[in-house]
C-alpha cells in the first residue's frame, strides 16, 4: 500500500510538471476539433446538441483491466466480474483546452451546450473495466452518439 501510494504520487508530480511545461510550450499536444473540418472517419457527437466531439482516431485504447476485482478496495458487495468499458478515453482536443490548461483535474462540458459529458484528470482514472488510464480524459458513452458515414452508390 505504502509502494502504490508513493508511486501514484510521483506518477501525479511528473504529469503535474509534464501539464505545465505542455501549457506553456506545447500547444500542439491537443487534437484539431472535428467540427473546424470534415472527414469520412467515425465521429462522436454530443447527445443533447449534436456538436462533432472527437473522431474515431482520438480514442485511445487501453487493455481490458481486471474487472471486479479490481475495486475490490471498495468493498462493494454486488460487484459482478464483468469487466466492460463504459467510457471512451480519448486524446484532448482543441475545444477542451480552456478547461484543461493550469488544473489538474475536471469536468470536461459540451462546448455548445454545456452539458457534462465526463471527466479529466492529468493524474488518471481508472476505467469501468478496472484498468488505471494516465491521463484520462474520459468521455461517457451514455453522454455521446457515435456517428458513421454511410457512402451512397449512384
Amino acid at each position: 500500500d505504502i509502494y502504490v501510494s508513493t508511486h501514484i504520487s510521483c506518477v501525479c508530480m511528473c504529469v503535474f510538471v509534464w501539464a505545465c511545461i505542455c501549457a506553456c510550450v506545447c500547444r500542439e499536444i491537443f487534437a484539431l476539433d472535428p467540427d473546424l473540418s470534415s472527414s469520412s472517419e467515425v465521429s462522436y457527437r454530443c447527445r443533447k446538441c449534436r456538436r462533432t466531439l472527437f473522431r474515431g482516431s482520438s480514442i485511445l485504447s487501453h487493455p481490458v483491466g481486471e474487472g471486479a476485482s479490481a475495486f475490490s478496495h471498495k468493498k462493494f458487495s454486488n460487484l459482478t466480474g464483468n469487466a466492460q468499458c463504459t467510457s471512451y478515453f480519448i486524446e484532448p482536443v482543441q475545444w477542451m483546452k480552456p478547461s484543461l490548461l493550469r488544473v489538474m483535474h475536471g469536468q470536461l462540458l459540451c462546448p455548445k451546450c454545456s452539458s457534462k459529458l465526463g471527466s479529466f484528470s492529468w493524474c488518471g482514472y481508472q476505467c469501468s473495466c478496472g484498468r488505471w488510464v494516465t491521463p484520462a480524459f474520459q468521455l461517457h458513452h451514455n453522454r455521446v452518439d457515435e456517428i458513421r458515414q454511410i457512402k451512397m452508390q449512384k
